[in-house]
């Protein structure tokens, strides 16, 4: 996707916000989201503890949604903001854990190492911009 192409969804995800098409919102905004062709074996492994988090996710962005809708105080709002943050930090922390564990430290051929830390670097570098 390219640049231009981001920022048209972007755009779109925040009008459509905005205008309290929430369902648009997400769609346009689940648009950019890339999904490798693959399955890491840890995620397979984890997946009903990664399932619960995600879940979790949900019930607090649907918790902002509601807040938004009954036209809470902002504060309320930064707060359950800040919730999901830390939600959505604690489940990237628990990711890049086991992705060092399973693709970096895990493998004994160098390459693959190698592999899996240049795959981390990468991914770190689009979570940090």
């Amino acid at each position: 996707m390219s640049v231009s192409d981001k920022t048209h969804w972007r755009a779109r995800s925040f009008v459509a916000w905005r205008q309290g098409n929430t369902a648009t919102a997400r769609l346009a905004w689940a648009s950019e989201i890339r999904v490798p062709p693959y399955a890491m074996s840890h995620t397979i492994r984890d997946q009903e503890k990664l399932l619960a988090r995600v879940r979790r996710l949900k019930g607090q962005m649907e918790a902002v949604e509601r807040a938004l809708e009954a036209r809470q105080a902002c504060g309320d709002i930064l707060n359950l903001v800040a919730s999901v943050r830390g939600a959505v930090n604690g489940l990237t922390i628990e990711l890049i854990e086991d992705h060092i564990r399973g693709h970096v430290a895990g493998h004994e051929s160098q390459g693959e190492r190698e592999e899996g830390a240049a795959e981390l670097i990468e991914i770190v570098r689009r979570y940090l911009k």
